[in-house]
């Protein structure tokens, strides 16, 4: 895998769990995902989250049918993904839009399909024609700053559960 920036920026410089070169680091952190992470039992710790972040979708697509509303059912399928996703990254939060996650997410996808002379002629990133070098640095600070956030609120046990 090349070292696109990227990937140094959402795993720091290829230290964490998601881009890591293959090796016996590699290896074991593998191990320790199937066994911890993404193992049965945990998926299916889930599964009232998502029934309920479903349940939620399907009431609303079942009013806007009783009030002859038309739907965007892109746009309410993408909402759904999203919901159902920080519901189970984040857990019962009241807000996720204090960092608007979806905004920074939409972002990062345009700075990654994003053309980096770098990637293809490795000698030129020294240089940093693109001034690539401070978009990293800032995307470095946005991701400590979710992740210390995250971590925040879950030592706090959460916030208030959001009522729908």
């Amino acid at each position: 895998m090349g070292s696109s920036l990227e990937f140094r920026i959402l795993d720091s410089g290829f230290k964490g769990i998601a881009f890591t070169e293959h090796g016996p680091y590699w290896r074991n952190v593998r191990k320790f995902c199937n066994q911890q992470l993404f193992n049965a039992s945990k998926i299916e710790s889930f599964a009232p989250s998502r029934k309920e972040v479903l349940t939620h979708f399907i009431e609303s697509l079942k009013e806007a049918t009783v009030a002859k509303e038309v739907v965007n059912i892109s746009k309410k399928v993408g909402d759904l993904i999203e919901k159902m996703t920080l519901k189970m990254i984040f857990g019962p939060l009241k807000k996720y839009e204090e960092f608007n996650l979806k905004e920074l997410i939409e972002e990062f996808t345009n700075l990654a399909g994003a053309f980096n002379l770098a990637d293809f002629v490795p000698f030129l990133g020294a240089f940093d024609l693109q001034k690539m070098k401070d978009e990293e640095e800032w995307w470095h600070k946005v991701v400590l700053v979710v992740v210390v956030w995250w971590l925040w609120a879950s030592k706090r046990g959460g916030m208030v559960e959001e009522k729908s």
